[in-house]
């Protein structure tokens, strides 16, 4: 008796297994994908966020061709090394059709970030970043640039800053790499990406306040 229970738990919770497994194939990308900006939308400025260097490259030409389509004024890179200036950018990733330095705001790491990195992570600071330069200059709307993958997170951050008739904000997101026409999860590379930002997206819904903070 207990043998034919413990057998039927066990097969259960295989069945279950397999079940969430499935549906991580098959939506779990998906639902980290996340776009809210149509066609013809126009803000103040574009947002890239950072990444790793083939990342950035892909995130930034995206920014740049979505200014240049005039969806937006600036560019804003609100979270970079202090030494790294829009020249330099240009120059090491080799991007076509540079824009005006003028149209280029950067936001520079400095070492009073280091906690609020350490405690939120860089996603969060480049939101307050990213406020802190719109509410200087007195932008208000802003389209968020980021890889695909990414896109829910960031907009967690971000929104922590909506406010009404003040901060709006719109989400934009970019393959920092052409994959081949094929079911996502046959890339293994991907998939790890994919899960370790599940592992981030857990932390951020815990660690970032859930009613809209002032910024520091």
């Amino acid at each position: 008796m207990h043998k034919k229970t413990h057998r039927k738990i066990f097969i259960a919770v295989f069945l279950c297994a397999g079940l969430l497994v499935f549906i991580f194939f098959l939506a779990g990308e998906k639902f980290l994908r996340i776009e809210s900006d149509s066609q013809n939308q126009r803000a103040d400025a574009v947002v890239v966020l950072a990444g790793s260097a083939k990342e950035d490259k892909g995130r930034i030409e995206e920014g740049s061709a979505l200014i240049r389509q005039g969806k937006g004024h600036y560019l804003i890179l609100p979270l970079r090394h202090s030494a790294i200036d829009w020249p330099w950018a240009v120059q090491h990733y080799g991007l076509h059709e540079a824009l005006p330095e003028d149209k280029v705001l950067i936001g520079r790491s400095t070492k009073k970030d280091e906690p609020l990195i350490d405690r939120f992570g860089g996603t969060y600071v480049e939101a307050i970043k990213t406020v802190r330069i719109m509410r200087d200059l007195g932008l208000t709307s802003a389209i968020i640039v980021s890889s695909a993958y990414h896109m829910r997170r960031a907009q967690i951050a971000f929104e922590q800053f909506r406010q009404p008739g003040r901060f709006v904000f719109y989400y934009h997101p970019v393959d920092f790499e052409r994959r081949p026409k094929q079911p996502w999860w046959t890339d293994t590379e991907y998939v790890a990406r994919v899960l370790q930002e599940y592992k981030k997206l857990l932390a951020a819904y815990f660690i970032y306040n859930l009613s809209s903070p002032a910024v520091p």
